[in-house]
């Protein structure tokens, strides 16, 4: 990696620095090439960070981010780049201590600057009928957008390996450990959204589902995609949530196009999205459908209103009809310690789609 040469063992990683350059106060005076194995070696990993060998000799990536590598006996995520040595799964620490995910494969998105993460897991379940403990197989697959530093998305498709090439990347899926029928698939820097879904193989298992597109001869499912937005401000009151003032965009010109001439990518105008649904553990609106034609057209009130590069939107009502608490609690409006806003998204036309922000206008319940 750069003038370091690492050496990874079961237990630790050992590193041998062959930058031939002396730092002055004003200058670096450039100095003999030693060999690699010239320089005396020394351990990556100190107190704080504790052992970090690679146990599973796949579980790591290289690449334009350094290298990002998964150590299976502390179930930790490391990366080493320019010299120094991170951790870099705090987003996830909770979720990888409580499952200890095992046989990690990494595969390179560069087309959206991101990292695809496998994990493979096991938890006890208990069987409804029997009452039983079950053990139970599951996997998700989380990317890491390695130019802002931060895991960005979960995915419901599944890959067993993954390579990269220049212009490439491409994802193997293993079906009922038929290695000899292995489906490729390929991600390239066209669009396809929505094109790619495994999720073990069982497309029923998928979260939305949208429709076929004739692709030649063949129909193709397209399936949604979607954003989830915590809103967690002042946990500790009870808010409604009054409106929210959203930006997104669809893309109309395709990437591979020439727009040389346009400051900012064309867009598709109006979109204010496709679906829209509001929920906690108290409330949920159900599917909103927020998709609009014309902008502000008179008396649609149950559609996004557009104004200054925004939309706003507040008909939104909690369609849960039974609460299990008291008649105080079964209110119309949208309530809580905290709220989860979905947009729901229609790939079908294979377009890409910019969300940019939101905004929420909360009013506090019982003001003391």
């Amino acid at each position: 990696i750069g003038y370091y040469l690492l050496v990874h063992t079961q237990h630790s990683m050992f590193m041998f620095d062959i930058s031939a350059a002396l730092k002055t106060r004003d200058e670096n005076v450039q100095l003999y090439q030693p060999d690699a194995f010239e320089v005396d070696y020394k351990e990556v990993f100190t107190s704080d960070k504790g052992y970090g060998g690679l146990q599973d000799d796949l579980a790591y990536i290289v690449g334009e981010f350094g290298y990002i590598f998964y150590n299976d006996d502390f179930h930790k995520l490391y990366q080493f780049d320019d010299g120094q040595l991170k951790i870099m799964d705090e987003d996830i620490k909770l979720w990888l201590d409580k499952y200890h995910p095992n046989k990690v494969r990494f595969a390179h998105d560069k087309f959206n600057n991101r990292i695809l993460i496998k994990f493979d897991y096991t938890y006890n379940n208990i069987n409804p009928n029997t009452k039983k403990s079950i053990i139970e197989s599951h996997n998700e697959v989380i990317s890491f957008n390695y130019k802002v530093g931060s895991f960005i998305s979960l995915h419901d498709y599944y890959f067993n390996n993954a390579w990269s090439t220049k212009t490439k990347c491409y994802f193997q899926t293993e079906h009922n450990d038929d290695r000899l029928n292995c489906p490729l698939h390929v991600f390239t820097h066209e669009y396809n959204y929505g094109r790619f879904n495994t999720h073990m193989g069982d497309d029923s298992r998928s979260l939305y589902l949208v429709s076929k597109q004739e692709v030649g001869d063949e129909p193709i499912l397209v399936h949604n995609s979607y954003i989830d937005i915590m809103v967690n401000e002042s946990y500790e009151l009870i808010k409604f949530l009054e409106f929210i003032k959203y930006k997104v965009r669809k893309i109309y010109i395709p990437i591979y196009s020439d727009n040389i001439n346009n400051p900012v990518d064309l867009r598709e105008h109006p979109y204010a999205g496709d679906i829209l649904r509001i929920f906690n553990e108290d409330n949920d609106t159900d599917d909103i459908d927020i998709n609009i034609d014309k902008l502000n057209e008179f008396n649609k009130y149950k559609k996004p209103w557009y104004e200054l590069t925004q939309y706003n939107f507040n008909y939104f009502r909690n369609a849960i009809k039974e609460h299990p608490n008291t008649v105080s609690d079964k209110l119309r409006r949208v309530y809580g310690n905290y709220f989860v806003i979905r947009f729901i998204f229609n790939n079908s036309d294979n377009k890409r789609i910019e969300f940019e922000s939101l905004e929420c206008a909360q009013t506090q319940f019982r003001k003391l």
